[in-house]
């Protein structure tokens, strides 16, 4: 839909994990008088959801939250419409709530209301057990289709973004494929290892929100 700039840190399918794991399980949110949203969550539940070895590893989760508020992304779309912001601006923990919390920024919000959004609740568990960073990169893209499609793994791994030029790395592609082909059928997306093209029917549990022009409702918070 556009092109994207990021400055800091490289955000890997970890840190998305993450997102997911506090939107999954956040017990409480909050919409500010900004726009901003605030989600309050549970460090062990979220590194439980992730299926992570320890729970209880908070300087690891808070690791990862530093490196995604300091990171920026600049966004254009294909008409020439620019948006310049960080995901996150703040965080921390309430004691009140016995929760951290992580907020999101104004820009991010005004951002993601203008963009279709995909919901994928229902399948972030079993995505949690991908054990392959390219391989959930992979159903990602899917999952933004709303509609079924086919495309050449070459094809593919270039909109990733991942290094098709260098044989090495194309040919570890292609094993983390096959060895994950059984995963990537349980979210509807089949490979034809003779001409290497995928082929996703959508699955019914992944749903996709068409931005309005309506703000979010704003409370006091």
């Amino acid at each position: 839909w556009g092109s994207v700039k990021v400055k800091g840190n490289i955000l890997t399918q970890i840190h998305r994990d993450v997102i997911d794991a506090i939107f999954a399980t956040a017990s409480y949110t909050e919409t500010t008088a900004r726009g901003n949203i605030a989600l309050f969550f549970s460090g062990y539940e979220v590194q439980e959801f992730l299926g992570r070895k320890s729970k209880t590893n908070n300087t690891w989760l808070k690791k990862k939250l530093d490196e995604i508020k300091t990171t920026n992304v600049e966004f254009t779309d294909k008409i020439g419409n620019t948006h310049d912001f960080n995901l996150t601006d703040s965080g921390g923990y309430s004691v009140k709530k016995d929760s951290f919390v992580i907020v999101f920024t104004e820009g991010y919000m005004n951002f993601f209301q203008k963009q279709v959004t995909v919901n994928y609740k229902n399948e972030m568990k079993k995505l949690m057990n991908v054990d392959d960073a390219l391989i959930k990169a992979m159903i990602r893209f899917f999952f933004t289709h709303a509609n079924g499609m086919s495309i050449e793994l070459i094809n593919l791994l270039e909109i990733l973004g991942y290094p098709t030029h260098i044989p090495a790395s194309l040919k570890k592609a292609r094993r983390a494929v096959r060895e994950h082909q059984k995963e990537l059928e349980e979210f509807s997306i089949t490979i034809n290892l003779k001409k290497w093209v995928f082929i996703y029917k959508k699955l019914s549990s992944v749903t996709h929100n068409i931005p309005t022009n309506k703000k979010l409702s704003k409370t006091k918070g």
